[in-house]
């Protein structure tokens, strides 16, 4: 009878912990840096790998749609890299395959039309022929 009344409490501690562990490895890829195994696809035209999670880090390597990298971590929207040159480095998760997070917004240049110089030398060309007199 001794051993059998300790079976459910064994029962419940071992329940307990795989939830922890369970808990913990869910909680991991919302925005710790912990390791995440596997591979992601390039969706935009270049991608900038940085040296830190930040749009001001200086740039490390620059790759192409398509190519695939590792991902080993996350820093809440940046995404710890390794890409095809060997090169470890954080790009924007928006920019990468498996990752919903949005886009920045960017402002777009204003297009605006070439126009020719005007010289403040040249005079304004009449359409009609000079009169002779």
């Amino acid at each position: 009878m001794h051993t059998r009344s300790r079976l459910p409490l064994r029962l419940l501690l071992a329940c307990a912990f795989a939830s922890c562990l369970v808990a913990l490895g869910c909680a991991s890829n919302t925005g710790g840096s912990s390791y995440i195994s596997r591979t992601s696809t390039v969706t935009a035209y270049r991608l900038n790998v940085r040296a830190d999670p930040s749009i001001n880090a200086p740039v490390l390597d620059v790759i192409s749609r398509g190519q695939s990298v590792d991902v080993l971590s996350r820093r809440y929207n940046w995404i710890k890299i390794r890409t095809p040159n060997h090169h470890v480095g954080w790009s924007y998760g928006a920019f990468l395959s498996g990752f919903n997070i949005p886009k920045p917004e960017s402002k777009a240049p204003e297009y605006k039309e070439a126009q020719p110089e005007k010289k403040e030398s040249e005079e304004p060309k009449s359409e009609q022929p000079p009169v002779v007199l």
